[in-house]
């Protein structure tokens, strides 16, 4: 009798342990090397992006006759500069989520260590850095095993970014 007892809270342990570390469907789709194919302001109302050029440089250049507003982003030239810099610099970088919850992005040959997690009904993924204690939260527009579009929100503005899974 000891030894079933032994042998049952032995299986029931274990159980409660591995049910406790499971990985959701959203969470594996996630897990991959991502690079950005397509970064959007996301500042601009969406009736006003049909009117305006795809191009990234074209709605940030400023209207002629408003020197203190940039085109399209509500804000300063200073600040839409900053915004442009931003694109280009998450443009060139790549995104790698493991499966053990660890998060690698590649800046200008550098690596940046942190961990991720999905918060609030799965739509949205923190990245908290080892390094400097930075969080990153990439709201989760849409995604599948191929693609996964979010927005970045920055101090400079929100950046619409489609990403396409590599390998």
């Amino acid at each position: 009798m000891n030894k079933l007892t032994r042998i049952l809270g032995l299986i029931i342990l274990t159980t409660v342990i591995f049910s406790c570390a499971t990985v959701t469907p959203r969470q594996r789709m996630m897990v991959g090397r991502w690079k950005p194919v397509k970064i959007e302001n996301a500042d601009i109302p969406e009736h006003k992006t049909a009117n305006l050029q795809k191009s990234v440089t074209d709605t940030l250049a400023p209207k002629a006759g408003d020197s203190t507003k940039a085109a399209g982003t509500g804000t300063d030239p200073k600040q839409a500069e900053k915004l442009k810099r931003l694109i280009q610099t998450e443009f060139r970088s790549e995104l790698q989520l493991n499966a053990d919850k660890t998060a690698v992005k590649y800046f200008h040959g550098k690596m940046f260590n942190a961990t991720w997690k999905l918060k609030k009904k799965e739509t949205l993924l923190v990245a908290k850095s080892a390094d400097t204690g930075q969080k990153v939260e990439l709201e989760i527009l849409r995604v599948n095993d191929t693609s996964a579009t979010v927005i970045q929100r920055s101090p400079y503005g929100n950046l619409r970014i489609t990403f396409h899974k590599e390998k």
